[in-house]
């Protein structure tokens, strides 16, 4: 069973971020809701890491891919066979999974490990959702871009989502073994002053 208070979740700064100077608002936004930061790497991905990162090999996750794309499309008014030549889901999540790559290949990347209550929850909503036009007024995505699927799709690209939440518990265990390896080098042991008001 895992301890509530000290849930971990992986946060990836992606490269648009460091070239638009964020990731100070970023880590800053997440220690003043309360979480630990404990590990922490800037790296410069590689095709094997980025696609080691995504369950690529899952067809129906990659067909979710290409389903979220025939859905957005479609809440536009938009024929998405017209603008990207397919409406096969595989085809199209195949697209979006190079597309990603190409993107986080664009410069260097941040991984960091947090700790805390609810910590993966908490980050994906700090986040905000993934499309930064539908993203919340406050959130990171929705104060600090202004992106879609639409300019996206237009210029041939993924969509600048400039930071990657963890969405699951599974997903957070799969991600930080995957970057971090199996036994992870966490600071850990060190206390927010802050949390013996929070949790006392």
């Amino acid at each position: 069973m895992h301890d509530v208070l000290k849930q971990r979740t992986l946060v990836v700064i992606k490269p648009d971020a460091l070239m638009r100077a964020l990731t100070g608002k970023i880590i800053q936004k997440i220690e003043d809701v309360g979480l630990k930061l404990i590990a922490v790497k800037m790296l410069k991905a590689t095709t094997e890491q980025i696609m080691g990162h995504y369950p690529v090999t899952d067809e129906i996750w990659v067909r979710g891919l290409g389903e979220k794309t025939i859905k957005t499309f479609s809440d536009l008014g938009l024929n998405v066979k017209e603008k990207l030549g397919s409406d096969d889901t595989l085809v199209l999540g195949k697209q979006v999974v190079q597309k990603l790559a190409k993107h986080w290949q664009e410069g260097p990347v941040i991984i960091m490990i947090w700790e805390g209550p609810h910590a993966i929850e908490v980050v994906r909503k700090l986040r905000g959702v993934t499309t930064p036009l539908q993203a919340e007024p406050g959130s990171l995505l929705g104060d600090l871009s202004f992106d879609s699927q639409l300019i996206a799709s237009h210029q041939g690209r993924a969509m600048k989502t400039f930071v990657h939440a963890t969405g699951s518990q599974d997903e957070s265990e799969r991600e930080i073994k995957h970057w971090f390896g199996d036994m992870p080098e966490l600071f850990d042991y060190y206390n927010r002053t802050d949390h013996f008001a929070m949790l006392a």
